[in-house]
């Protein structure tokens, strides 16, 4: 539907606007696809102007038009297609990586508050036996909460590897910012 919209315009059509919101991706490839100049608007560097009387889509389309126009418009980098799923796996694996942070330190205060006893988070982290169960054995809550979350920290472990595993960095595949990932990882 989009590309027969559009297709009476495309010979005036200077760029088309596509403001960066979680489901961008099919909304630029398929003009681009038609050789449209796509532009990906960043909302957050957007300030929308003061006296704004009305503020729905169609103001929107007018005001992100109008920034094009002006050649002001804050624009983010539209990763090239082949390259979001390994964007998208170098995500997941940091918001894995958040998440076992938490746990460990969450067992940490556990630990700290229950025994008196500041753990290294290494320790916690690349135990091969689960020894911080042992030390809350005392009371069955806490050794169950011990042992939860070291399962836990372990499992996430498991699937940070597994995504690393699978991740190439070869300079010669992926774009700079790719690279600039990779090394971070």
């Amino acid at each position: 539907m989009i590309k027969e919209t559009l297709k009476p315009f495309k010979a005036d059509i200077e760029g088309i606007v596509v403001e960066s919101t979680f489901n961008w991706h099919w909304l630029v490839d398929l003009p681009k696809e038609e050789e449209y100049r796509v532009h990906l608007a960043n909302p957050s560097k957007i300030q929308q102007y003061s006296g704004l009387k009305y503020s729905d889509d169609k103001h929107d389309a007018f005001w992100l038009a109008e920034m094009l126009r002006l050649g002001i418009l804050p624009e983010g980098y539209i990763y090239p297609k082949e390259e979001r799923p390994i964007r998208d796996l170098l995500r997941k694996r940091s918001h894995i990586v958040r998440l076992r942070t938490a746990l460990i330190v969450s067992l940490q205060n556990i630990i700290a508050r229950n025994l008196g006893v500041k753990l290294k988070a290494n320790d916690i982290r690349f135990l091969t036996t689960d020894r911080v169960t042992p030390l809350l054995q005392e009371n069955a809550d806490l050794s169950l909460a011990g042992e939860v979350s070291k399962e836990s920290i372990d499992f996430l472990a498991r699937q940070i590897n597994a995504i690393e595993s699978t991740i190439s960095c070869d300079p010669q595949i992926y774009s700079a910012p790719f690279r600039n990932l990779c090394q971070e990882t």
